[in-house]
């Protein structure tokens, strides 16, 4: 499911994790709760806490234009092209 998510376009993701979720076995109710809150939507907040947004939101990882584009979202090819950026080479 969490690979999927990927594919999917970033407007239509809450009401498509949602469907997965309420298919999941107890056992993975965790690690589904730990990428809506971490990957997808963030914390919710409660009380007087504030809310908190994803450490690592969509438009970071999801793939979906790139993939009707025929592009790669893979920096790799470019490092071992040109050679690791500065910034990774700093102490």
């Amino acid at each position: 499911m969490t690979l999927s998510m990927a594919f999917v376009p970033v407007c239509d993701q809450r009401p498509v994790f949602r469907e997965h979720y309420d298919g999941l076995p107890d056992e993975m109710l965790p690690v589904a709760t730990y990428f809506e809150e971490n990957y997808l939507f963030g914390r919710r907040g409660r009380g007087e806490r504030a809310a908190v947004a994803p450490r690592f939101p969509p438009q970071f990882w999801n793939t979906y234009k790139a993939t009707l584009q025929n592009q790669h979202r893979n920096e790799m090819r470019r490092f071992r092209r040109t050679g690791l950026p500065k910034y990774a080479m700093s102490p």
